[in-house]
């Protein structure tokens, strides 16, 4: 006994490592540069951040971010995160930087090195403006307004679908302690989505001959759905403001006094689109790109071909569509499944990535070509614009004569489960980390899984009660049986189809429920199901089923097999589901 403990402890230890060896070499590392603002007004601070994921770095270099003005950081942070077994690790090098000439300015690449390998990040481009023009807020200021807070949106006049940014921005020549929203607008007519990953600077300002201090405290996207004029409501906000000469100490905190305040509204126009759009246009508007990527140039037919469309743009995220392919008659064209629906924030606005797979299955040989496009409306242009890739071209052969007839080869559901992402590497590369690694490191830990499982389960079912085993055991000998039904449906043997069916379904209920064969007779069989704790609609479900069966069997009345095929199925499923929920309850 001790020596088997022993070996369970030195399998275990060993699964363990392989499975984090497999997590951490399965995710995607990636490193990039990010800011909260790609449009700031002279003398203003932003923030830019360098973040890697899922790798360890080491020697992290600063590109030259002249003509800015470093102010303040390296702040350094990591975290670690671990959701249904998905391993994930995030480090970043934060930066505040200070605006000191208009222009439009490109910050260089940063470096940092993981393992062997240097890393780059993007670049970022950032626009200095001149200093906001604060008139609009001189003309009601008196020597009284120490603090007020502000309403501030990107634009007065937009199109339907356009992303606003409304900042609620406040200005003080006092301490605030701190705030809280006691009253926000309603914003009807709009879509609204707060931005949760603001880091705001402030900002030292001088708004009639006074200098003030102001700070985002909240910024909403805003993403008009109507046309017209619309005003967005006041807010009110409470702050906390330290007592001058209260003092405060270790004991006693200092005195605190509240204020509460109200903004300004905004008056917004929303204009509607011009007519005329294209026929791939599906209500985005804004800025958008898109790439597309096809599995393979060559296919044989009735295999499937993935097509992959990536977009990402600042629009409406729920008006950005899966763009429509236009495909041959001969070639199937599937529903796009979603791969990708994220929405981030930089450079102050929120953006989208949306990855949409095609499945397309030729039907004869030849070739075709697709070309994907999307259509969006720019509001920086005033017109419709249109993205195409491709065209690809794809051509079909004939079906492999060397595959048995029953091969299901690359069939459309056959392939769901493939890996678009796998990380494929070039020809001489190291083994260590390699498709052969993980194949052989999966191997390996599926079969140390297999072994430990098979023991424990031999063992378990060595000592189990006989009623529950056979209840346990239930589920797995119906579905032979129902793989014995389908083999005599398709060499055509009905009775024995029908006799199959039957001996499945019965069986299942009598081992689940632990029923005797009288207990299975057609008179009584809804009603002793009914007392096992089944549900009434799926006993009389059973009933109608033996009952098709035995008619069948014994009067030769032409039933379905297919319908029967799969009624039964889905009781068998129904059951087992009630079952496992009853069980979960008790």
């Amino acid at each position: 006994m001790k020596k088997i403990l022993h070996t369970y402890r030195i399998v275990l230890v060993l699964w363990i490592c392989i499975v984090q060896s497999v997590l951490l070499s399965g995710q995607e590392v990636s490193f990039k540069a990010l800011t909260d603002q790609s449009k700031v007004p002279l003398n203003s601070t932003f923030l830019i951040e360098f973040r890697l994921e899922n790798a360890e770095g080491k020697d992290f270099r600063m590109p030259d971010v002249s003509p800015f003005k470093i102010i303040g950081g390296p702040a350094t942070s990591s975290s670690l995160s671990i959701i249904n077994g998905r391993r994930s690790s995030s480090t970043s090098w934060q930066y505040s930087l200070l605006a000191t000439r208009t222009g439009q300015f490109t910050i260089p690449a940063a470096t940092v090195k993981t393992g062997s390998k240097l890393l780059q990040s993007n670049t970022l481009t950032i626009e200095v403006t001149e200093a906001r023009n604060n008139q609009g807020i001189t003309k009601d200021l008196s020597d009284k307004d120490l603090t007020f807070v502000r309403l501030e949106v990107t634009e007065t006049t937009a199109y339907r679908g356009q992303q606003l940014i409304l900042d609620y921005v406040l200005y003080t020549r006092q301490n605030i302690e701190s705030y809280n929203i006691l009253k926000e607008p309603e914003f009807d007519g709009f879509y609204a989505s707060p931005v949760n990953d603001l880091r705001s600077q402030p900002v030292r300002q001088n708004i009639g001959n006074k200098e003030y201090v102001s700070q985002v405290l909240r910024r909403i996207a805003l993403y008009p759905q109507k046309t017209g004029k619309f005003q967005i409501d006041p807010a009110v906000l409470e702050l906390a403001i330290p007592v001058e000469g209260s003092g405060g100490g270790f004991f006693f905190s200092r005195d605190i006094r509240r204020e509460q305040i109200t903004t300004n509204s905004v008056r917004i126009e929303v204009k509607d689109l011009p007519v005329n759009a294209p026929p791939s246009f599906s209500g985005a508007v804004g800025n958008f790109n898109m790439k597309a990527t096809v599995s393979k140039n060559t296919c044989r037919v009735n295999e499937a071909v993935a097509v992959r469309i990536e977009i990402e743009g600042d629009g409406d995220p729920k008006v950005v569509l899966p763009p429509t392919l236009t495909v041959p008659e001969n070639v199937e064209y599937y529903q796009p499944n979603t791969m990708r629906d994220e929405n981030y924030y930089t450079g102050g606005r929120n953006y989208l990535n949306k990855v949409f797979e095609y499945l397309l299955v030729p039907k004869q040989t030849g070739s075709f070509e697709i070309s994907p496009a999307f259509s969006f409306f720019s509001s920086q242009s005033g017109k419709y614009e249109t993205i195409e890739t491709g065209p690809f071209r794809i051509d079909v052969l004939p079906p492999d004569q060397t595959k048995p007839a029953d091969d299901p080869g690359t069939a459309v559901e056959d392939i769901s489960g493939v890996d678009h992402h796998a990380d494929l590497r070039p020809a001489g590369k190291s083994y260590f980390g390699s498709w052969w690694h993980l194949s052989a490191i999966m191997l390996i830990t599926v079969a140390l899984g297999w072994i430990i499982y098979s023991h424990r389960k031999r063992i378990s079912m060595e000592n189990m009660d006989p009623v529950l085993k056979k209840r346990m055991q239930a589920r797995s000998m119906a579905l032979s049986r129902m793989t014995a039904a389908m083999e005599a449906k398709n060499r055509g043997q009905k009775r024995q189809f029908f006799d199959e069916i039957q001996k499945a379904l019965s069986g299942y209920i009598k081992d689940k429920f632990n029923l005797d064969n009288t207990d299975l007779q057609l008179h009584v069989l809804a009603e002793h199901l009914m007392q096992a704790g089944v549900k009434k609609e799926q006993a009389h479900t059973v009933a109608d089923i033996m009952t098709k069966c035995e008619m069948a069997v014994f009067a030769g009345v032409d039933i379905p097999m297919e319908d029967l095929y799969d009624r039964t199925i889905q009781c068998i499923s129904g059951i087992e589901e009630e079952a496992t929920l009853t069980a979960s309850q008790t």
